[in-house]
């Protein structure tokens, strides 16, 4: 993450590969192949779930509280749906 008023840079380890960017008003969701991270307006992370597929996480909506979307468990075609709490990133199912 690059800060562009500062220039400064911080760097964290997604535990695969990048999938996709879900920007909000006060906070960034970073999609990996299993997991989300929440970075928050310092550039910090600020929650990362537990591992939620083995080959993609897609977030199909964000709502008050509560992140639902899919994840691949059985690739290729597995897919799984998931919910997250927002501010925490805890599981809900």
């Amino acid at each position: 993450m690059v800060n562009c008023q500062t220039q400064e840079t911080i760097t964290f380890e997604l535990d695969s590969y990048f999938g996709h960017f879900y920007p909000g008003a006060e906070w960034l969701i970073i999609a990996s192949g299993r997991r989300l991270l929440l970075i928050d307006p310092t550039g910090s992370v600020e929650w990362k779930t537990e591992p939620l597929g083995l080959d993609g996480v897609i977030v199909d909506s964000i709502e008050s509280d509560l992140i639902q979307g899919r994840v691949e468990w059985d690739p290729p075609g597995g897919w799984r749906p998931f919910q997250v709490r927002l501010d925490t990133g805890e599981k809900i199912k």
